[in-house]
């Protein structure tokens, strides 16, 4: 073996050392480097050559440095990172909301009933300017709480909406950073050899990406790498990007609606396409959490207006005369769909003569022709047809449709989102009502049942002082056994059975009377068998809070509300908490194997370092023979 063929083995330890040393040192200057690889160099050992006494080996290359990242684990951590941040900023918004319904004196429960307890200390001393004052500020309290807890939910949906906003100029960078690394690594192709660094640059960036949007990512032949999201959307080819955006909701432009960029068009993403990431979980609270609770607030406004305003009417006022409603509910306008050609518009108002038809929903009114078309509750996909423009009611509500609308049109009526808009409609005191009879309607009624007016003894003149029935000392229910007939039940004087309806009396009373034992009630609209109506004496507004949504109590309402919040926050933190630890151990997982070790690195620098100054020696040793060789020819 010449000295020049051990020099060079010499060399090629000593430069395959080298490299060995220089990526430790790199490595172990990179531990706290986010997203960073611990990389090894891979060496070779050079092909032998051939002598008379066999193969002589000829020393080592460096062949490459090599990127220890497990791609499974690489996916597998970054998708489990994506959805617990979409719990976790779901989890904290529901916190956030459930603050602005207190229990106790605070809520809203509450307020309703310090106003139902307002009138009934009125009802006792109608003739008292002091309690009638006390029952409009009660009143106004309880607009004015509506109202408050409307804005705060407004509130909440701004800031979604800023959040979501940062997060999409957030993925617009990254993925534009993204599509510049595949361009970098592009240029490399060429050589044959891994740009490590540029390939973790790129992972963390979709790893940071997915934190705000799940991702799939699929690798190209080039070295570039293809992003997709919601179910394979492109957001990132090669070096073109998607932009992502938000527009406003073309049924409501306090809510955002998110859109992808395609080749010109916008397509509409929702939060269960795009799976988990921040944005996704913005996007859930706001169309889930947040829209199921502005309706059932705006719902519970409604219902309690509308049930006061009924019994309200039915009373006279200060000076004799008969009341109108205690609350002013505003016009429901529908919102037109982009699409529409047509120039129609459709509305509703509260028409619940029984307060018990209120659904917490929305409403969709779809036009088969200019006349023609469909209602659909939006909570449970119910669909009611019409077939004109004439007013309809559906669930308590009066749809109003102009014409000019053509067929495909479509408008979104959202009902609850009137609750700020809620307010006192009585200016004066004296322009109270006070009653001596209450009713109520049978939560299981189907007929179209309804009341125009109420009438106690000696009821139509001032009310000079407490209003009592002598003739009816507790309740007392009516039964209707068909469109026609009813029965009495109750306390008062006998149960008389299958009376006409109306029934004939003296004096003559207005159609669809009732005159039974000194009181007086007007009915409207056509009951069903089973229909039940109960009348209760020394009766007030007071007594009238056991009807509210669909047949729920008040106390029912609200409690409604309170459970589906603290259902929804609970179930949130857990799967939230849930979610971080799988996201924690994948990433732990991750890092055991592609993560620097500072124990294995120290100790491979001292092995390094050893092969390094064993190389020198080689170098030393074939020197000295080489210096001999040249000493000796030269005698």
């Amino acid at each position: 073996m010449s000295t020049f063929s051990l020099m060079n083995i010499g060399a090629s330890a000593l430069s395959a050392n080298q490299a060995a040393l220089t990526t430790a040192g790199h490595n172990i200057a990179n531990v706290n480097t986010a997203g960073y690889s611990r990389q090894q160099v891979l060496q070779t050992a050079r092909e032998g050559q051939l002598t008379g006494y066999g193969f002589v080996g000829r020393g080592v290359d460096a062949a490459s440095v090599l990127r220890t990242r497990d791609s499974f684990l690489n996916t597998n951590a970054q998708q489990a990172l994506s959805l617990s941040s979409a719990d976790a900023v779901r989890a904290s918004n529901l916190s956030q909301l459930e603050t602005l319904f207190p229990v106790g004196e605070s809520g809203l429960g509450a307020a309703t009933a310090n106003l139902f307890s307002a009138f009934s200390d009125m009802q006792s001393v109608p003739n008292d300017t002091t309690s009638r004052t006390a029952v409009l500020a009660r009143a106004d309290e309880l607009a004015a709480r509506f109202q408050s807890t409307a804005y705060q939910i407004g509130n909440i949906q701004t800031r979604i909406n800023e959040q979501m906003e940062s997060d999409v100029i957030q993925i617009n960078s990254l993925a534009t950073q993204i599509a510049s690394v595949n361009q970098q690594i592009f240029q490399y192709k060429g050589t044959n050899y891994s740009p490590n660094d540029l390939l973790d640059q790129r992972d963390q960036l979709v790893s940071d990406l997915n934190k705000l949007v799940q991702t799939t990512t699929i690798p190209a032949a080039d070295g570039s790498l293809g992003v997709f999201i919601a179910g394979g959307q492109p957001l990132v080819l090669g070096p073109e990007v998607s932009k992502l955006k938000l527009i406003p909701d073309p049924t409501d432009n306090a809510l955002k609606s998110l859109v992808i960029a395609q080749s010109g068009m916008d397509l509409g993403l929702d939060f269960s396409s795009i799976g988990g990431g921040e944005l996704a979980g913005l996007l859930r609270f706001q169309t889930q959490d947040l829209d199921s609770v502005r309706d059932q607030v705006g719902f519970m406004a409604l219902a309690v207006a509308n049930v006061v305003n009924n019994q309200h009417k039915l009373g006279l006022d200060a000076s004799g005369s008969p009341a109108g409603p205690l609350f002013t509910i505003p016009v429901i306008s529908g919102a037109a769909a982009p699409q529409n050609t047509g120039a129609g518009t459709a509305k509703a108002t509260v028409n619940d003569p029984t307060g018990t038809k209120l659904r917490a929903s929305d409403y969709t009114v779809s036009f088969t022709s200019g006349t023609t078309g469909t209602v659909t509750r939006m909570s449970d996909g119910t669909v009611q047809a019409f077939a004109s423009l004439a007013t309809f009611n559906v669930d308590g509500l009066d749809f109003n449709l102009t014409a000019g609308s053509v067929a495909g049109d479509q408008f979104v009526l959202k009902p609850g989102s009137v609750a700020a808009q809620i307010s006192v409609a009585v200016n004066s005191p004296q322009k109270l009502a006070a009653t001596p009879l209450a009713f109520e309607f049978g939560m299981q009624n189907s007929g179209t049942l309804a009341v125009t007016s109420l009438r106690g003894p000696q009821q139509g003149a001032a009310l000079t002082s407490p209003q009592t029935n002598p003739y009816l000392t507790s309740p007392v229910t009516l039964t209707f056994t068909g469109a026609g007939t009813f029965n009495v039940n109750g306390d008062g004087t006998g149960n008389p059975t299958g009376v006409a309806y109306p029934p004939v009396t003296a004096p003559p009373l207005p159609a669809n009377a009732i005159s039974y034992n000194g009181w007086i009630m007007v009915l409207s609209g056509t009951p069903a068998a089973g229909d039940v109506i109960t009348l209760k004496p020394f009766s007030s507004v007071g007594e009238i809070h056991t009807n509210l949504l669909a047949g729920g109590t008040l106390n029912d309402a609200y409690s409604t509300i309170l459970a589906t919040v603290g259902t929804q926050v609970q179930g949130a933190q857990s799967q939230a908490k849930l979610s971080s630890a799988i996201s924690s151990d994948a990433t732990t997982a991750l890092t055991s194997t592609s993560g620097v070790n500072l124990d294995e690195e120290a100790a491979k620098l001292l092995q390094y370092q050893q092969s390094y100054q064993a190389s020198a020696k080689i170098l030393q040793v074939a020197q000295t023979i080489f210096d001999t060789l040249l000493s000796t020819v030269s005698r």
